[in-house]
């Protein structure tokens, strides 16, 4: 399905995890190693679209990319499955 990207937490790649955007409703954005995640990134976003208006003082990047919906409690970072 497709879903509302947010660039606030850095460009997505395929297979990265994905969590609510905070300061964005109704968008996602790359989960961090811990964060609670709806979604597996089917495609990448590199975050090099026009800027929206401010979030937090910066600019951040929006687009539409394709995800499989996956709830977990936790993503995990790499670091810890190595």
């Amino acid at each position: 399905m497709n879903a509302l990207l947010s660039a606030q937490n850095g460009p997505s790649n395929v297979g990265d995890s994905l969590t609510s955007a905070s300061s964005t409703p109704g968008y996602a954005m790359k989960a961090d190693g811990g964060d609670s995640t709806v979604a597996v990134a089917l495609e990448s976003f590199p975050g090099t679209t026009p800027l929206t208006p401010l979030v937090r003082g910066e600019q951040v990047s929006k687009g539409k990319i394709k995800v499989l919906i996956s709830r977990r409690n936790k993503s995990l970072a790499v670091e810890e499955v190595e």
